[in-house]
């Protein structure tokens, strides 16, 4: 079940679910987390206990995704339309810098919004970021496959092939009634269409070397050991973002969140604080309103 109440604004002319949950003593930094595909928000429920260490949390259901607007067209489904919902939300709901926490394809997002426009962000925690597409045909013929499982066979057999990935498995055996209601709650065209025009043709991260090395805001780089697929991009980042570190989370596979909730949270509490105790971090953070 989603942890709060849903609200909903609009970007782009499209209608976004989102919720929130202030810290304790109301004057908590802000995060905005981006969740995986195929999930929604409700995966970072177990992040609510982030309010006690000062944090207020936001999340919302991406494009296509829960509670959220889903098209049927292609053409809706672009990277620079989820950038610009990113730099919307804190605009336009946070209203003021925040960190933003992404998993997965949510990290990804992050990662992209940071790198068009560092003003209003204060922080980036970047959670099991995948590579993209270094050897596109291949990846865009495993991607096209997983969406075809759907289209053609329906919802219980991409749920099978979803999660005969070891990585992936894992954490759905943590609930495995939360993770199939999460899935089976988004618009099919949601997940078909993201999977085929924002996953496949994705700019793979060696590809933003120049972009990376020009990055300011402190980043903390999550991954799990047993997540392979996401060792080696964790590692390039770390090497490339100036301002980054890396954490390696053991025993663990791609949705570290739910996996290692205690230790996911201790290390966003300390991260938040580290940007906490540098002003000039945050005195030099600017945002324009209109």
């Amino acid at each position: 079940m989603r942890p709060f109440a849903m609200k909903t604004y609009e970007s782009l002319g499209r209608r976004i679910n989102w919720w929130s949950v202030a810290d304790t003593s109301g004057e908590g930094m802000p995060i905005v987390f981006l969740h995986a595909f195929p999930l929604n928000s409700e995966m970072w429920g177990p992040q609510v206990a982030l309010r006690q260490d000062g944090i207020e949390l936001f999340a919302y259901d991406i494009f296509g995704f829960g509670g959220s607007d889903a098209a049927s067209k292609a053409d809706d489904y672009t990277i620079e339309a989820l950038i610009s919902d990113v730099h919307n939300f804190i605009r336009d709901v946070v209203k003021r810098p925040a960190v933003i926490c992404g998993l997965s394809l949510g990290s990804y997002i992050a990662l992209r919004a940071a790198l068009a426009d560092e003003d209003d962000i204060a922080g980036l925690v970047l959670a099991s970021v995948g590579a993209g597409s270094d050897e596109p045909e291949k990846f865009r013929k495993e991607i096209d496959e997983c969406a075809a499982t759907y289209e053609d066979h329906g919802i219980e057999a991409f749920l099978t092939s979803l999660f005969e990935d070891p990585s992936f498995g894992d954490a759905r055996k943590l609930g495995p009634a939360t993770f199939d209601r999460m899935v089976r709650s988004n618009p099919r065209d949601g997940v078909v269409l993201t999977a085929r025009h924002i996953l496949a043709p994705r700019t793979p991260v060696s590809s933003l070397t120049q972009g990376l090395r020009a990055l300011k805001a402190p980043t903390l780089i999550l991954v799990g050991r047993k997540d392979v697929e996401c060792l080696d991009p964790a590692a390039f980042l770390v090497r490339n973002i100036p301002t980054s570190t890396l954490e390696i989370f053991e025993g663990c596979g791609h949705f570290i969140n739910m996996e290692k909730t205690d230790l996911f949270n201790s290390k966003i509490s300390e991260f938040v604080r580290g940007i906490k105790d540098d002003p000039a971090r945050m005195s030099s953070r600017r945002m324009v309103s209109e």
